[in-house]
Parts: C-alpha cells; sequence; structure tokens
C-alpha cells in the first residue's frame, strides 16, 4: 500500500485550517448587511458551511501540505481583517414618522 505523503497534511489543513477563515467570513458577512441584528446572525451563521466547503475544497488541492496549510493561513487572516476592518453597518433605525417624544 502506497502513501503519498502530503496527503494527511492536506487533508488537516483542509479540515481544521480552513474553519477559522470561513468563520471570519461569516462574521464579516454578517457585520456588512444592512438588515436587524437577527437576520444578519442567521446570514452570517448559515454561509459559514458553505464557505468551509468551498476553502475546503481549494485547500485540499494544494500540491503539498505546506502550501495547504498557507492557503488555509491566508484565507484565515485576509478574512479576519475583512471581518474586523470593515465599517459595521447598524440596525435600520425605527422611524419617527407621526410619532412625537
Amino acid at each position: 500500500m502506497r502513501r503519498e505523503p502530503h496527503a494527511v497534511g492536506r487533508t488537516l489543513a483542509a479540515l481544521l485550517g480552513t474553519l477559522p477563515g470561513a468563520c471570519f467570513f461569516g462574521i464579516a458577512l454578517a457585520r456588512t448587511q444592512p438588515f436587524e441584528l437577527e437576520t444578519r446572525a442567521v446570514l452570517g451563521v448559515v454561509s459559514v458551511l458553505p464557505a468551509w466547503a468551498l476553502a475546503a475544497c481549494w485547500a485540499v488541492c494544494a500540491s503539498t501540505a505546506a502550501r495547504a496549510w498557507l492557503r488555509s493561513t491566508a484565507l484565515a487572516l485576509v478574512f479576519a481583517a475583512l471581518a474586523y476592518g470593515l465599517p459595521t453597518r447598524g440596525e435600520p433605525q425605527p422611524s419617527s414618522h407621526g410619532v412625537s417624544s
């Protein structure tokens, strides 16, 4: 039985290394949407699984384990910078049409 030397490292990078990047993607997506807080939270949480699957496919296509980990780390750093560098859109303010305070 022949084993490819980088298979285990690429698999670990794909499954474990891409999860932080996918979570940061969900955070960045939720922070930038103009919806109410609950809608943004659901959108962010639901987007993590597809983002994780896509990132894992991209990482496992690397030729070596080191490149797979490099892709995973780069993805996490980019989305972390986006998640905390982009301005947060707040909840829409309730209109005060005809209401006196």
